[in-house]
């Protein structure tokens, strides 16, 4: 079952099950089907929770079992807190206005086990800040 996590005007992203895509709308034939010009972003266990095109559509972030970075004009994508035996629960991304929109990225997660919390990131610098 396909799974749509965020749009934008030139990108669809979706998972199916366990893997993200990327889905290029000017390119592809099928706009709310897999196509075989979509790009496999990645693995993520669990399945993905949530899905943020930047609004330069250069990065995807994915959250879920650790949050995905993909690069869309390099096709690389970073994994952050997916350690096999260290995964934090990630969802909820969003911008906030005071974000700089370019590289700035919310997300929810625990905190302490067992308190969720607001983080906010760079994704270029993969640093991260508990909100309050």
């Amino acid at each position: 079952m396909i799974t749509f996590l965020a749009e934008s005007r030139h990108f669809k992203v979706y998972s199916i099950n366990d893997n993200a895509y990327l889905k290029r709308k000017s390119t592809c034939l099928l706009l709310d089907e897999f196509d075989k010009t979509d790009v496999h972003i990645g693995w993520i266990y669990g399945d993905p929770t949530d899905a943020l095109i930047m609004p330069d559509e250069k990065h995807v972030v994915i959250a879920g079992a650790g949050i995905t970075i993909f690069d869309i004009d390099c096709k690389k994508e970073h994994y952050l807190f997916a350690e096999p035996d260290n995964i934090i629960w990630t969802n909820g991304l969003h911008q906030a206005d005071m974000d700089n929109g370019q590289v700035e990225c919310r997300y929810v997660a625990y905190f302490e086990e067992t308190k969720t919390r607001v983080f906010k990131m760079n994704i270029l610098t993969k640093m991260t800040s508990l909100l309050d």
